[in-house]
């Protein structure tokens, strides 16, 4: 259950980064340099200023010490701050619900105390937070962990009790280190496909959190993906017994292998229009001619041992449907039509026992790891997260 929320300061509470940048460029343009802001966002953002510092003359060869450059950046940050910073869309809002609602809250930054509680003061929300916690209080900065897991420990909240709130893809490299989920909200850099994977949910804005700890999800659950919002509250993990539908599943679980299932959902509809809606007796006909129009539809995943196992797949299908009654009353023979409520585990010894016997009647692309997804997604293996509104 989270209870906590840890805020990065600039960019996601203050609108600050187009501030900082400028400052930046004003110091490199003072030696007839600049920076683009590719270069800012993967070498500057998310970190202190006098990392930042360092950085800058190392990257230019500046003749002037870090300490004397600071000095000119915070000189310059100062004048700028005095015109005030505004805080980001929904910083407000999100800041109210949380106190109304219990939720601890302490801001985790790269910044300093004077700065922040000046800031946070200024724009009257210092109010909301229950702490801070600063770089200089920890060993070492973003991206590792140290001031994440420094914040649970001032808030007196486990790992697994609380979420981040960041931008940078320093600050996700700490919360993915710290093993505390990230919800990352882009400021100047989305971002790339390896921060992508270390977060738990990127957002458009701090209004989108509300709306997520109104109602929250599984973690797995895209909440931008309005296909995998309706899968997740609507299917996933509810019993189905139809044997149309579980067949279906079986064929997307199948050709999720290796993919992710969010890549299958948005191609779910061109599957069904390529597969004639999953309808058993037609695959079971499909000729070569047939064959030769999946492997070079654009719309699903052109996998030839995928497609043509789905054809094998449905005889098999089929016959057990004649020997059994139904799909379902044969999981039922490994089942006894009970129903297991786990999480975290990617297989079990039922997956096994199902995935074993399928193979053994000639079925592919029904490992272990694929018939547990399989059966947590046809409500035989209920699997959704503690804080889950369907846990």
């Amino acid at each position: 259950m989270i209870k906590a929320v840890i805020f990065d300061l600039d960019g996601v509470v203050i609108d600050s980064e187009p501030i900082a940048y400028s400052i930046l460029q004003e110091l490199a343009g003072a030696y007839g340099h600049s920076i683009p802001l590719n270069d800012y966002t993967t070498k500057y953002l998310g970190r202190t200023v006098a990392m930042g510092m360092h950085t800058m003359i190392d990257s230019f060869g500046l003749p002037i010490s870090p300490d004397d450059l600071f000095k000119k950046y915070v000189e310059k940050e100062k004048l700028k701050n005095e015109e005030g910073v505004p805080l980001k869309p929904g910083a407000r809002e999100l800041l109210v619900y949380l106190k109304d609602n219990g939720y601890k809250t302490i801001v985790a930054s790269s910044s300093t105390r004077a700065r922040a509680e000046k800031i946070l003061g200024d724009n009257d929300i210092l109010k909301y937070f229950d702490d801070l916690v600063f770089g200089y209080e920890v060993p070492r900065g973003k991206p590792y962990p140290d001031i994440f897991l420094k914040a649970c420990e001032k808030l007196g909240v486990e790992k697994n009790e609380t979420i981040i709130i960041e931008d940078s893809e320093a600050g996700i490299d700490a919360g993915f280190s710290a093993e505390i989920p990230v919800i990352c909200i882009p400021d100047m850099k989305i971002p790339d496909k390896e921060h992508m994977r270390k977060t738990f949910f990127v957002m458009d804005s701090l209004f989108d959190v509300i709306e997520y700890l109104k109602k929250p999800r599984c973690r797995w659950c895209n909440v931008e993906n309005e296909l995998y919002v309706k899968y997740h509250d609507e299917e996933w993990g509810k019993l189905q017994t139809d044997d149309h539908y579980l067949f279906e599943m079986l064929v997307l679980e199948g050709f999720q292998a290796g993919l992710s299932w969010e890549c299958v959902l948005n191609k779910r509809s061109h599957f069904r229009l390529a597969f004639d809606n999953f309808d058993i007796e037609k695959i079971i006909r499909y000729d070569e001619n047939k064959l030769n129009e999946l492997y070079n539809n654009k719309d699903i995943i052109r996998n030839k041992r995928k497609i043509n196992a789905t054809v094998k797949n449905a005889n098999i299908f089929k016959s057990i449907i004649n020997e059994y009654g139904s799909f379902y009353k044969y999981l039922k023979t490994f089942t006894n039509g009970e129903f297991h409520k786990e999480t975290g585990l990617v297989s079990s010894p039922l997956s096994d026992k199902i995935s074993n016997d399928l193979r053994k009647r000639g079925m592919s692309f029904v490992g272990t790891v694929i018939i547990y997804s399989y059966l947590q997604a046809i409500g035989i293996i209920n699997s959704h997260d503690e804080n889950c509104f369907l846990y």
